[in-house]
């Protein structure tokens, strides 16, 4: 009865005046949590043009206000713009997320002919390998595969053409490519990809496999810093982290 009727005040006192000063701080009796500063959610952008018309228009007061902004590059698809810190307790708003919109070709997996055809001319920049790759896989039909042969590193497919007539058609074992991986606003950074194909009921099935360890990444990285730099030349307070 003693300790009920002890929490029975101690709650009262909570429910009069739960907070309280401690120097120049405010805390909660509730376990005195700090009582920290509210920020709006984050706007969500999908384009880099976007981001700089916001931070060039001052639409925000924090765009204006004198104080310092980080853009932070944090993947090629992904940027979040943070404030300085402020407030008691030293926090950090995230006024802005920018999300790339990206879709992925499926690497790794092997694909028919037509669904390889129809991914490699809407999810690639048009290059010479890609060209290339095209036509082979676009000039093999089902009833037209005659033989198929692998090395280990190169592949050939051997084709009817004709009556009497056979194509050896040689599969280059690496291609260079640049697939729409980051924002659009920049250049789509190039890199190594093995090209695969394996035979299933007389019919080629296609593949792409990423070869250069995920070095794009940063190549991509530093495109979009650079697109940004230029865009905000001329914007004080914008630190740009990649």
């Amino acid at each position: 009865m003693i300790r009920e009727a002890l929490q029975y005040m101690v709650d009262l006192g909570i429910n009069k005046d739960p907070l309280v000063k401690v120097g120049d701080k405010t805390y909660s009796m509730m376990g005195l949590q700090p009582v920290k500063l509210s920020g709006p959610e984050p706007l969500e952008f999908n384009f880099l043009d976007s981001l700089v018309t916001y931070l060039l228009d001052g639409i925000d007061p924090l765009c204006n206000n004198g104080s310092r902004l980080i853009i932070q590059i944090k993947s090629p698809t992904k940027i979040a713009l943070h404030t300085e810190v402020v407030g008691d307790f030293n926090e950090r708003f995230n006024p802005v997320v920018c999300t790339a919109l990206v879709n992925d070709f499926p690497y790794g997996r092997f694909i028919d002919p037509e669904e390889f055809i129809i991914m490699a001319q809407s999810r690639f920049v048009d290059t010479e390998d890609l060209a290339k790759i095209r036509q082979i896989v676009g000039n093999v039909k089902t009833e037209d595969v005659a033989s198929f042969s692998d090395d280990g590193v190169s592949q050939q497919i051997t084709a009817k053409t004709g009556v009497a007539r056979v194509d050896k058609i040689v599969m280059p074992p690496r291609v260079r490519l640049a697939p729409y991986r980051t924002f659009v606003e920049v250049e789509q950074p190039e890199s190594d990809f093995v090209f695969r194909a394996k035979k299933a009921d007389m019919l080629p099935l296609f593949a792409l496999f990423e070869a250069d360890g995920g070095a794009w990444r940063i190549e991509a990285i530093k495109n979009i810093k650079v697109y940004l730099e230029e865009q905000l030349a001329d914007t004080e307070g914008i630190v740009i982290l990649g």
